[in-house]
């Protein structure tokens, strides 16, 4: 059996990530008030959605993003029914460093953005 790799040691490749952030939005049903208001009387309940806050932390969407350039230092295969094919950075370690998968890097910074524009189109239809 002949394995082959997508990368090789010492070649430059470009990192894609994934970023979710979180967004404090305003209770709807107590208007940031943390109490529920009806025709102008407060009731001692706290909102559902806040829960006396006032505020709740909701996510928005996935955004994959271009990281940084870094150096492929180990190029680690698995093969059982399909070969996994991971790799480690000089930039960040080998040995005790991240590992990354081959479907999250390229080979430069127009391929690493085309891919991070085709999985945020994804993620907008889902």
């Amino acid at each position: 059996m002949k394995l082959e790799t997508r990368y090789g040691l010492n070649e430059q490749v470009v990192l894609i990530a994934n970023r979710r952030e979180k967004q404090d939005v305003t209770c709807s049903a107590c208007k940031g008030r943390g109490k529920v208001f009806l025709d102008g009387v407060i009731f001692e309940c706290v909102a559902p959605r806040c829960h006396g806050v006032g505020t709740y932390v909701d996510w928005l969407p996935t955004k994959w993003l271009v990281t940084r350039r870094l150096t492929i230092g180990l190029v680690r295969l698995s093969v059982s029914t399909d070969v996994d094919e991971e790799y480690m950075a000089v930039e960040t370690g080998i040995g005790t460093g991240s590992v990354y998968r081959v479907a999250d890097l390229c080979a430069t910074a127009e391929a690493a953005q085309a891919e991070c524009d085709r999985r945020n189109a994804n993620v907008m239809e889902e």
